[in-house]
C-alpha cells in the first residue's frame, strides 16, 4: 500500500488515493490487497465545545463567523471518549452523548 500511493502515484488526498486503490487496484500490482472497513467507525472527528471557526477548514459550510458551541460531541460515536476524558480519568461511568 505505501509503495503504491507513494510520490509517484499519489494524484489527491491519500484516503481518496487509498479507497481507490482499494476499489481498483493497478492492474497486476493489486498484489492480493483486500481492503475492509469497521461500520460504524471506531474514530470520528471531534467537534469541540468552543468556537465553530476552529473547526477543521477543509470543509466549510455557511458562515461560522462568531458561532459558539456550548457542548462537544463526535458524530457517529455513542460513548465518547473525548467527550467522557473527565469521567474516565476519574473511574466514573462514561456517558451517551446521545442521551438513554
Amino acid at each position: 500500500m505505501l509503495l503504491d500511493l507513494s510520490v509517484d502515484h499519489l494524484i489527491g488526498p491519500f484516503d481518496n488515493s487509498l479507497a481507490g486503490l482499494c476499489r481498483w487496484g493497478r492492474d497486476e500490482q493489486k498484489m492480493g490487497m483486500k481492503c475492509v472497513s469497521v461500520t460504524p467507525p471506531l474514530f470520528a472527528h471531534h467537534r469541540a465545545k468552543g468556537h465553530v471557526s476552529k473547526d477543521s477548514d477543509i470543509q466549510k459550510y455557511g458562515s461560522t463567523k462568531g458561532e459558539v458551541r456550548e457542548v462537544g460531541w463526535t458524530e457517529n460515536i455513542v460513548w465518547s471518549a473525548r467527550v467522557n476524558a473527565h469521567n474516565l480519568l476519574i473511574s466514573r461511568k462514561m456517558e451517551s452523548q446521545f442521551g438513554d
